[in-house]
């Protein structure tokens, strides 16, 4: 937002002036609201923490796990369809399922 705003472009070099100081003071209290907000919640875990309670659980990022083993999708197993049902039925030979058994 803040990077399309052109300083020079204020003709006046006393309001240039002013404005460049109220973004130096918005960017400080922007920094001084985050630490704050931080502290915060710091100190809301600590007393949740005392209570017995757990604090904020850690989300870990949700990455793909990196593939393993050189012969990645050439299991025989899934190759041969063994351990699958069929697609349009029921398991076979199992009671109750409309399977013969």
């Amino acid at each position: 937002m803040l990077e399309a705003l052109d300083l020079h472009s204020i003709a006046d070099d006393r309001a240039r002036e002013l404005v460049r100081q109220l973004l130096t003071l918005l960017e400080d209290v922007t920094a001084d609201l985050r630490a704050a907000q931080a502290e915060i919640q710091r100190l809301r875990d600590e007393l949740n923490r005392l209570k017995g309670e757990q604090g904020q659980p850690t989300i870990k990022a949700n990455t793909p796990h990196p593939p393993q083993g050189p012969l990645l999708g050439t299991g025989t197993a899934h190759a041969e369809g063994v351990g699958e049902r069929p697609q349009n039925g029921p398991y076979p030979n199992r009671p109750g399922t409309g399977g013969t058994g």
